[in-house]
């Protein structure tokens, strides 16, 4: 939900007029605790995703889409709205369909370089379309949509690594390796890490930050007891965090994370040079398609997670990067050709034109 709120955020301060904004997405946990801090009104559907293949789970997550559909019209009918957005996922779905069949104009924004199921569905009943990486614009037949980049949160403008520094209790003379998988953690990465910790701090005089997730924050904690003290001193664990991501980027000297379409946008937007670890049941492997837009730029090595977490591999790996400054300069800056600064911008104006036409013609 960070592209959208990033959107929206530019919708407000781009338009010449104020705005009435509306949030639509669904009950889970950080969904609905993101669109709460927005403070903007929020609207809930009973929508699920759907199964790749029919059975039981199907058929229930169907009749719950049928809800959402229904919910859906009546929310569009009773907005009455000038232009509607998607970012991609399940819960748009009911949404455009809703407003395009009402006559509303519609914009996608696939952010993935392997455009999603959802997006798919939507892309040719459009009024127009917008991609994170360019190779989406022919997975989805739009050869006419724009290549504006991610929306990025709020941060990556100005970050602050001191502050990250301060706030997490980070050595300011030892590089960072910073280690993330996303809102829940990434178990295996976790586990992987830990305990390659104790020689990238021994041997290379590093510090690390895993963001665990709460769920795994235990279980690493207990991982970590069976390193020495001095090892455990420079290792930091904690839960994910919503807010200060572009400062500890920014702090950083490598990641080592997965690669989701918002984690690559933002690697690239801090410079940062990185170990990326597709997830590997991830749709269409679609996160391999993202961490290949890196990897063709030379700003990221990929690495398969058997691989990953096979004893000594990561150390090794991550190890022979921090011994090489120049390498790391140099990958950082192609990460930073990457970089798309403006999207959220890019995509309000494009929304913004829809709305006035729309407006223009009632």
């Amino acid at each position: 939900m960070y592209p959208a709120l990033a959107v929206g955020a530019s919708l407000r301060a781009s338009a010449e007029n104020p705005l009435d904004l509306h949030l639509v997405g669904t009950h889970t946990g950080l969904e609905r605790r993101l669109f709460e801090e927005s403070r903007l009104p929020a609207h809930y559907l009973m929508a699920r995703p759907m199964p790749a293949r029919k059975g039981l789970k199907w058929l229930v997550n169907a009749g719950y889409l049928s809800g959402a559909v229904v919910q859906a019209h009546g929310l569009v009918r009773r907005l009455r709205p000038h232009a509607v957005v998607g970012t991609g996922g399940y819960a748009s779905v009911p949404v455009l369909r809703a407003a395009s069949s009402r006559g509303v104009p519609t914009h996608i924004h696939e952010m993935d370089a392997y455009a999603g199921r959802a997006n798919r569905m939507l892309a040719a009943r459009a009024s127009s379309v917008s991609v994170g990486f360019e190779p989406a614009l022919a997975q989805l037949g739009r050869p006419d949509g724009q290549v504006t980049g991610n929306p990025l949160r709020e941060g990556f403008g100005a970050p602050d690594p001191g502050s990250a520094r301060e706030r997490f209790g980070l050595d300011p003379v030892r590089p960072l390796i910073l280690v993330f998988g996303g809102s829940r953690g990434a178990l295996a990465i976790n586990e992987a890490m830990v305990p390659a910790s104790e020689a990238l701090i021994r041997d290379h005089g590093a510090q690390v930050l895993l963001i665990t997730g709460r769920d795994h924050l235990g279980h690493c904690k207990g991982l970590a007891t069976r390193l020495t003290s001095d090892c455990r001193r420079h290792l930091h664990l904690i839960e994910y965090v919503a807010d200060g991501m572009p400062d500890l980027m920014a702090a950083a000297q490598l990641a080592i994370s997965r690669s989701g379409a918002a984690t690559v946008s933002e690697l690239a937007a801090a410079r940062l040079p990185a170990i990326l670890i597709p997830y590997p049941y991830a749709m269409a492997d679609h996160q391999r398609a993202n961490a290949s837009v890196l990897e063709a730029a030379g700003a990221a090595a990929v690495v398969d997670q058997a691989e990953a977490v096979r004893p000594g591999f990561l150390e090794g790996l991550a190890g022979n990067l921090l011994k090489e400054k120049s390498r790391l300069q140099a990958m950082g800056e192609a990460a930073y050709r990457c970089a798309r600064l403006d999207a959220a911008d890019r995509i309000a104006q494009i929304v913004l034109e829809l709305a006035s036409r729309s407006r223009a013609e009632e």
